[in-house]
């Protein structure tokens, strides 16, 4: 696999918003806010402001911020 076959392997800011459902600025205010460290999606950071996003760390964060929804009895524990 070349890097030009990888390149859907990459997403912007605003790709990841969209696919998020969230504004740009969400996702920024994500990795730079202090109130908000360690919310945002692992990222790589290329020349000044340029975000991008790799697709398997945007899956795996997703699976790692799953909740399941509980059972109405175990809300009493």
């Amino acid at each position: 696999m070349t890097l030009n076959d990888r390149t859907a392997d990459v997403l912007t800011e605003v790709e990841v918003a969209a696919l998020l459902h969230l504004k740009p600025d969400t996702l920024r205010q994500w990795r730079t806010g202090k109130r908000h460290a360690g919310k945002a999606p692992p990222y790589i950071q290329r020349g000044k402001g340029r975000v991008l996003y790799l697709r398997a760390d945007l899956e795996a964060w997703l699976q790692a911020n799953r909740h399941a929804p509980r059972a109405p009895n175990e809300e009493s524990r």
